[in-house]
């Protein structure tokens, strides 16, 4: 049953409107409607938009306690009539509300353990409008993809056998198991290599694919030199379908080593490097490559895995920054970001995967939701957008995402929405940060609470909002080198490598999971 809170909303966007004073703009723009995210609980200190499009999370302090849902319909309904409406959620199945917070990449729910760990994994499936179903509970690792199917694995990474056993429950219910024989290095004789089993299945959307598994097949050290051992391995990238079927998509033989990378998006982005040399600490180039997961295409990315990136103009040294992270890949393009040695700073590019080649310039950050246009950070910490060729269209103090005609935008303190050819099109009002939440649904922050925010048709007022700033022709960023030695830390942020990688690979399947904590900076 759907309840609809209108009485109280309305009363909430009085008392907003007179306290901000909403001034109109010019005849024909349209105006902006706002409600606080309080008008759907006193108690909700955010917006929390789940991966769900219209689910959204009852927050206090970091973590859940309720969901509810605003609907294409809701927004209609609002801009048609100026009164906030949303529908409440109910949950069938067991929920523990206890430090519970959501994975940003696919349909599950984690709770947070007392050391920051995950504790439990929920995953469910959402109708739409006004239920949340818990399809599964474990406190084990699993996964399950948007199309409802369950990826799980049993194995000790350390000491377990060659063969990895992994479970596939289908939507319908049905399980199927497969198999994959491998080698387990010995963590006493190669502790850099220790847990190399990786396997996934988030966001294999409408692929042929349940989930992957990347594995050593062979290992073996052949002698031995001034510079360390040198191996005799085999890596294998492999893809399970959803009858259980194993296809390999990539396999390399020699003295090599591979590093995980991160799947988004029906892709799989790993490291690899050839000459291994581990003894001394030197770390050589490594090649970034892709494997699309829907066509079994593997691409090499230009800038490899160590880029040396520049996000100034300046003379000063460029930094180098590890692999983080592939998203957003719309069309054969995709976001590919960066993360400097100490995880301090992004840097992002938009590629075609079609030949590995970057189309943009860096930026601070970078994401789109139907990649025609982009929005981007910029080193001085402006926002703006770039279109699907990689060139910078204007930018605004702050911005959120394009998510259908129009995207909001804030410049010397007024909010206001922009269309496509960067041309404002609403009113303007005070605030503080905007951003992107659904369709023709935005949030704002207002003297540090936030608000939702959708327009409605034309007001009468003859202020013109502000025109965005025009850029500079961006200077082209260094070639990047992709040497590292010992004397620029080359270990730093890489967890696989050293004794300690049976900590950073927990680590590593918890970022790859992408739990997203509860955050008001979440930007889209």
């Amino acid at each position: 049953m759907k309840f609809k809170r209108i009485g109280c909303a309305a009363t909430a966007l009085a008392v907003a409107t007179s306290v901000f004073s909403l001034p109109a703009s010019a005849a024909g723009k349209k105006k902006l409607l706002v409600e606080p995210a309080t008008a759907v609980n006193a108690d909700n200190e955010g917006i929390a938009h789940c991966h769900d499009d219209g689910l959204f999370a009852f927050v206090k302090g970091d973590f859940i306690t309720g969901f509810y849902s605003i609907t294409e319909d809701d927004i209609a309904a609002w801009q048609e009539s100026g009164k906030f409406s949303y529908t409440d959620v109910k949950v069938k199945g067991d929920v523990d509300y206890t430090k519970l917070s959501y994975f940003n990449n696919c349909n599950g729910l984690v709770n947070i353990g007392t050391e920051g760990n995950i504790a439990k994994r929920s995953m469910y499936d959402f109708n739409g409008t006004d239920t949340l179903t818990i399809t599964k509970a474990s406190d084990s690792w699993f996964g399950m993809n948007d199309d409802g199917y369950t990826f799980e694995s049993f194995f000790d990474p350390l000491y377990a056998s060659d063969v990895m056993t992994i479970t596939i429950t289908k939507p319908n219910g049905k399980i199927i198991t497969v198999d994959i024989a491998g080698i387990m290095p010995n963590p006493t004789v190669n502790p850099g290599q220790a847990g190399y089993y990786y396997f996934d299945c988030y966001n294999f959307v409408n692929s042929n694919y349940a989930g992957y598994v990347f594995y050593p097949s062979k290992w073996e050290t052949v002698s031995e030199t001034s510079d360390g051992p040198v191996y005799d391995s085999e890596w294998n990238l492999a893809l399970i379908g959803k009858d259980g079927s194993v296809e390999t998509a990539w396999s390399e033989t020699g003295d090599i080593a591979v590093k995980l990378g991160n799947n988004r998006d029906n892709c799989y982005a790993f490291g690899y490097m050839e000459n291994y040399s581990y003894s001394k600490g030197v770390i050589s180039a490594w090649e970034l490559l892709v494997c699309n997961t829907d066509t079994m295409e593997v691409t090499k990315i230009e800038d490899g895995y160590y880029p040396f990136i520049s996000l100034t103009d300046s003379d000063s040294k460029p930094v180098c920054y590890n692999f983080y992270r592939i998203s957003n890949i719309i069309n054969n393009k995709s976001v590919i970001t960066y993360k400097n040695m100490n995880n301090e700073e992004k840097a992002s590019a938009l590629y075609d995967l079609s030949d590995g080649k970057r189309i943009s310039d860096y930026y601070s950050d970078m994401v789109t939701i139907d990649g025609k246009m982009y929005l981007v950070e910029t080193a001085d910490g402006k926002w703006g957008y770039i279109n699907s060729d990689g060139e910078l269209l204007a930018t605004f103090d702050d911005a959120g995402s394009f998510n259908g005609d129009y995207a909001p935008v804030i410049k010397d303190g007024k909010v206001y929405l922009i269309n496509r050819k960067m041309k404002a099109v609403s009113e303007k009002i005070e605030a503080d940060r905007v951003f992107t939440v659904a369709k023709d649904l935005f949030g704002v922050e207002i003297d540090g609470e936030e608000y939702f925010m959708t327009y409605a048709d034309g007001v009468d007022n003859t202020d013109t909002p502000d025109t965005p700033d025009t850029p500079d022709t961006p200077d082209t960023p260094d070639t990047p080198d992709n040497t590292v030695t010992s004397e620029t830390d080359g270990n730093k942020g890489n967890p696989d490598t050293g004794a300690e990688s049976v900590a950073a690979f927990a680590a590593i399947l918890l970022a790859s999971a992408g739990v997203a904590a509860l955050s008001k900076k979440r930007r889209k």
